[in-house]
Parts: C-alpha cells; sequence; structure tokens
C-alpha cells in the first residue's frame, strides 16, 4: 500500500512537469500574433502549474515521512 501512494505521487508531480512543459510549448510555438490576451491566460496557467508542482514538491518529503520509508 506504501508503495502504491509513493507511486502516485511521483506520477502526479511527472504529470504536473508534463503539463507545465506542454503549456509552455504551446505559447512559445503557437501564433499568439492577433490573440495577445491568450498568451495572458496560458501564462497565469502555466504559473498556477508549476505552483502546484513546487508546493507537491516541497511537502514531498513529509509524505515519505509518513509513510515510513
Amino acid at each position: 500500500m506504501a508503495y502504491s501512494k509513493l507511486f502516485f505521487s511521483i506520477g502526479i508531480k511527472a504529470l504536473l512537469v508534463l503539463v507545465a512543459m506542454g503549456e509552455a510549448a504551446l505559447i512559445y510555438m503557437a501564433d499568439f500574433s492577433g490573440y495577445m490576451f491568450d498568451v495572458v491566460i496560458l501564462s497565469l496557467a502555466m504559473l498556477m502549474t508549476l505552483y502546484c508542482l513546487v508546493r507537491a514538491i516541497r511537502y514531498y518529503t513529509s509524505d515519505i515521512k509518513k509513510l515510513g520509508l
């Protein structure tokens, strides 16, 4: 059970990294010449994703201590 929680936790962090990289790629590779508001919205979404990732990594050590690994 402990390993499944650890695997799930690492999987969520990996997914957050992939989502942030996808958002960054969309911002920098897409042509938003006429729609600069889309860049603002995507930038905010990327920042929120990165915030969630940093928060998840920060509490990673406390999760590990609770699992007893």
